[in-house]
């Protein structure tokens, strides 16, 4: 890192954001939930910077030019597919706390912050399937 620093300061700085904006949710001290996708977005600056940066001394040569465009546009299209698959996940907090205990099990915060959304006999019904499942 530190020899990167000489040569390019936009990487190593990157790479400093990507570790330091990610310690908070590491997980060093225990979290109510185990993972979440969205303690990535901050630190993801830094992995994102390091990809611009490579796509910018990329795309200044010719020969790879037309490449680099290509991956270029197929990452954009990909993530933004991606966003808006993510947002119906988003939408309301059923459906978020339901994903979310899916993945990381029986979370009592979880629990609790659902069953307080829950405000429609159908969304009862939709939660008991769900925790019978559990």
């Amino acid at each position: 890192l530190y020899a990167i620093r000489k040569r390019d300061k936009i990487i190593s700085f990157s790479i400093f954001w990507f570790f330091i904006c990610l310690l908070p949710v590491s997980n060093l001290y225990p979290l109510a939930f185990y993972m979440a996708e969205h303690w990535l977005y901050i630190p993801s600056i830094g992995f994102f910077l390091i990809i611009a940066r490579v796509f910018v001394s990329l795309n200044r040569r010719a020969r790879y030019r037309m490449s680099v465009n290509l991956t270029m546009t197929c990452l954009v299209i990909f993530y933004s597919l991606s966003t808006i698959s993510q947002n119906r996940y988003w939408k309301e907090p059923v459906s978020f706390y339901e994903r979310t205990l899916k993945y990381s099990r029986i979370v009592q915060k979880s629990i609790t912050i659902l069953v307080s959304n829950i405000t429609s006999p159908e969304n009862m019904l939709k939660l008991s399937t769900f925790l019978i499942k559990l």
